[in-house]
C-alpha cells in the first residue's frame, strides 16, 4: 500500500474476484473495515476476504473523489 499524507483511492479484490473502488483519508483502517468490520461497504461484507490490489494517495480530498467516481 501506499503511503501518502491526506486521502487515497483504492481497489479492492474480493474473494469471489470481483472489485470494489474507494476513496478515504485512513487507508490502513478502511481495509480493515472492509474486512472484519461494521463499517466496511455492504458491497463488501458478503465477499471476504478483500485485499488491496492498488491505491494511490492524494494531498487533496476532491483529486481522490474525482478519480474514485470515474
Amino acid at each position: 500500500m501506499e503511503r501518502a499524507k491526506g486521502f487515497y483511492v483504492y481497489i479492492l479484490e474480493c474473494s469471489d474476484g470481483s472489485y470494489y473502488t474507494g476513496y478515504t483519508n485512513d487507508l490502513e483502517k478502511r481495509v480493515k473495515e472492509h474486512n472484519c468490520g461494521e463499517r466496511g461497504a455492504k458491497y463488501t461484507r458478503g465477499k471476504r476476504p478483500i485485499k488491496v490490489v492498488w491505491s494511490k494517495g492524494y494531498r487533496y480530498h476532491d483529486c481522490a473523489w474525482v478519480l474514485n467516481v470515474r
